[in-house]
């Protein structure tokens, strides 16, 4: 019989019926063999501690998300005037509604020159001091805007590389040093005194960034059931961090404050996330340490009122060769499986970083004020997020992506149309408005290929293989701003590119990807196929499980020399 958990903090028939249903006990607890999912069934998976860990990481998430979205708004250009004129530059202003106007002209083009003359200085108008105006990259400088905004996300695919770490030294412990490093780095950019040092720090923090959202997203999925699994993916941290850092950078005029109010608003609950959340029990029991995944195991039974697993049960979930071998980004590419599995996720969330930043980038560009559009995406993303949770559950992750995308593609058809016939060319807020409905519920997309990211790979390279997938991000990320400045040559060509994409997407992930709905997680890694991949081959002193006799030793000696001599 399923052994049904009763979730404590939920409730309603439905929600019950569907727990039966998707976390089913696919296995048998008496076998020789145990799964992981019978042991954490056994301690709860769906309880107060579940809850505990989804609330703190909502925290972490919105902190991390905060501190990269922000750019959207420190690198507005407030407009400027040239002191030897009076003429104003409102280029690339975003603020919408509190700029004056000069007292002779205002024109949309850069006035970098007076009276054929180079500009000794510019004074910025408007109270509001950004990275722009506090460095004044205008005019010649202009491309320092999008060379920061680059290193930065150069910055975030290091830190999604680097997800390793926690595979080695526990996802507890990264989330321990790289959390207060991230706030420091955000303290550092107030006292920046120019802007060679501002890029330096703010990689530094995008660094963290790239690491914290990949270790928390991979400890995230560990605590979690079959079923809460999606419910887990579907977190609205990332969401409400982009909110806060619009409402900071609204609120305070210095971009420096702001840097300094979204590294500071998550400190409270570090010394409380350390006190409270265990190493994950999973990965202890990867690496061999039975003792202390137990010792957590319990911990969290406690918090979820079940009763303590059996011990021995937690000594047989993982084959002795598996406990002191590190595995790195090579296992990926180990089999021609895990080849094609992991080429086709990784162009998955490159496609969708292509679409994401690239509309943020484009945010300032559109009609209307950058504060409210963005808003008014990410509160839509919000109050559909939840959706993701019973569309992931009930039509699969591959429905839901391919889904998804069909509904972007057509939206941007859509768009494209509306730029083609000339109907926007009075007046872009419908496609303002149709780009936020993209953005938000591109989020289904984000949710899909991340559950497929976790429950595709075993738990030995889970995590390396959601940091590739972050680093994938991260590159398309780093080349959106490109992407987006297309728009330069004809309106219409950034929606082209993200429409195309999503195409293609859809189409690999349609015929190459297996469903991994309503499936356990996989523990064991496959044995490596590709000879270039020699050092993923475990060490052959400890790659087999089976132990000779003497006899059996001598016999198999003698077989060899007889075939020898055949």
């Amino acid at each position: 019989m399923p052994n049904l958990e009763r979730v404590e903090f939920s409730g309603g028939t439905l929600l019950e019926d569907a727990i039966m249903e998707y976390d089913h006990d696919d296995t048998d607890e008496t076998k020789e063999g145990a799964n992981f999912e019978d042991v954490l069934r056994i301690v709860g998976n769906t309880g107060r501690f579940q809850l505990l860990v989804y609330i703190f990481f909502l925290f972490m998430e919105a902190a991390a998300a905060s501190v990269l979205m922000i750019f959207v708004f420190d690198s507005i250009n407030p407009g400027f005037v040239c002191p030897t004129s009076n003429i104003t530059s409102l280029l690339n202003n975003g603020t919408g509604d509190d700029l004056p106007t000069s007292t002779n002209e205002t024109t949309s083009a850069p006035q970098c020159q007076a009276n054929g003359q180079p500009c000794a200085g510019y004074e910025f108008i408007g109270p509001r001091i950004t990275v722009v105006s506090q460095f004044a990259l205008v005019c010649e400088e202009t491309y320092a805007v999008k060379m920061a905004q680059s290193v930065a996300f150069v910055g975030v695919l290091i830190g999604a590389a680097g997800s390793q770490f926690s595979d080695l030294f526990g996802r507890k412990r990264t989330l321990i040093i790289i959390w207060p490093l991230l706030m420091v780095t955000c303290v550092c950019q107030k006292f920046t005194m120019n802007f060679p040092m501002f890029m330096v720090i703010r990689f530094l923090s995008c660094v963290c960034v790239g690491l914290k959202l990949t270790v928390t997203t991979c400890l995230t999925v560990e605590y979690f059931g079959p079923f809460w699994r999606s419910v887990a993916s579907c977190r609205i941290g990332f969401q409400c961090g982009e909110l806060i850092a619009d409402l900071f950078a609204f609120l305070l005029t210095d971009w420096k404050n702001c840097a300094l109010a979204i590294g500071l608003f998550s400190a409270p609950v570090y010394p409380i996330f350390i006190l409270l959340i265990p190493e994950s029990p999973r990965w202890l029991v990867q690496k061999g340490r039975i003792d202390e995944a137990y010792t957590n195991l319990c911990k969290i039974a406690r918090w979820n009122r079940k009763p303590k697993p059996d011990i021995e049960m937690v000594k047989r979930i993982v084959p002795a060769d598996d406990k002191r071998y590190n595995y790195n980004v090579l296992h990926l590419y180990s089999t021609r499986k895990l080849i094609k599995t992991s080429l086709i996720v990784q162009f998955s969330w490159t496609a969708l970083s292509f679409l994401a930043y690239g509309i943020a980038s484009q945010m300032s560009t559109l009609a209307g004020s950058v504060y409210i559009n963005f808003a008014i995406s990410k509160i839509l993303t919000i109050a559909t997020r939840w959706g993701v949770v019973f569309v992931l559950n009930w039509c699969g992750r591959k429905k839901t992506f391919i889904g998804t995308w069909i509904v972007m593609v057509i939206l941007f058809i859509v768009i494209i149309s509306l730029d083609l016939s000339g109907v926007s060319a009075t007046n872009r807020l419908p496609v303002s408005y149709i780009a936020a409905v993209i953005d938000s519920i591109s989020n289904y997309a984000w949710s899909s290929v991340l559950m497929l990211s976790s429950e595709l790979y075993p738990t030995l390279i889970r995590n390396v293989a959601i940091g590739s997938g972050n680093l994938a991000a991260r590159i398309g990320s780093i080349f959106a701003p490109q992407i987006a400045s297309l728009e330069t040559i004809h309106m219409t060509l950034p929606f082209a590119v993200y429409a195309g994409l999503g195409v293609i997407s859809m189409i690999l992930i349609g015929l190459f990807i297996p469903e991994t709905n309503k499936k356990p997680l996989p523990d064991e890694l496959p044995p490596v196929e590709i000879n270039c991949c020699a050092s993923c081959r475990k060490p052959s002193s400890s790659s087999s499980l089976v132990v000779k006799t003497d006899n059996e030793e001598s016999e198999l000696q003698t077989l060899n020399s007889h075939t020898t001599n055949m």
